[in-house]
């Protein structure tokens, strides 16, 4: 289930593709120009995972509103643009939206060498789990900021729209709803964020917020601008 939001929103889809399909398959770039064309696009940032190149790529799809990428599902298109894909995915996508709280510092983090995407899930409809991790996230961003945190080029965080099921967010760990709270953050390097973790700021900032949280996972990607026919490298 998801609420109705009017103002831009970012599409994150984990896209399963099979290992043989290439970065430069003429069916990902007809798949970009086909949504870069609908009304209410904004922009689109692509990149596969630094953890698993040859399979898992994120995409992320600005709209003007949650609306835009309904109507473009609704549009006689589409059928043909998910057949398109289809044979070269291993799976279906995950798709959850995000309105991000500063979408300048998303698009920051998205155009840096490596962006993080850290998703934190708690279970559905728990309003003080909701409380204490935008509180806990909140000064999370404080200590990056006053630690000087080395590589770190920014981010930001936001609430999906829509519950998602997984294993771990039901009663003793079983499958059930969830909230996802997803923070992006840009970095020099993958290594860069990684000698952050090992800080003793990052340890204590960390820890409280892994404390209300049901499950996370984190991952980095290389990603890049979409711009109309050619894929830029941002970083």
């Amino acid at each position: 289930m998801s609420t109705t939001t009017v103002f831009p929103i970012t599409e994150v889809a984990i896209i399963p593709f099979t290992s043989t399909t290439p970065p430069s398959d003429p069916v990902l770039e007809l798949s970009r120009q086909t949504i870069s064309s609908q009304p209410g696009f904004l922009s689109l940032y692509h990149g596969s995972r630094l953890e698993s190149p040859t399979s898992l790529q994120n995409w992320a799809i600005t709209w003007t509103t949650i609306d835009a990428h309904h109507a473009f599902e609704a549009s006689p298109g589409y059928k043909p643009f998910l057949e398109r894909l289809g044979p070269l995915c291993d799976g279906p996508a995950h798709i959850v939206h995000y309105p991000f709280r500063d979408r300048a510092a998303a698009a920051r983090a998205f155009e840096a060498p490596a962006t993080e995407f850290a998703t934190m899930y708690i279970r559905a409809g728990d309003a003080e789990a909701r409380e204490a991790l935008e509180k806990r996230v909140g000064h999370l961003f404080d200590v990056f900021w006053e630690s000087k945190a080395g590589g770190w080029q920014g981010g930001t965080w936001g609430w999906g729209e829509e519950e998602v099921e997984l294993e771990g967010l039901g009663e003793g760990g079983e499958k059930g709803k969830g909230k996802a709270c997803l923070v992006v953050m840009g970095w020099d390097s993958k290594e860069a964020h990684e000698a952050y973790r090992g800080t003793e700021a990052f340890k204590g900032a960390i820890a409280p917020v892994r404390e209300v949280v049901k499950k996370s996972e984190m991952w980095h990607c290389e990603m890049h601008k979409y711009q109309g026919g050619r894929a830029s490298a941002t970083g």
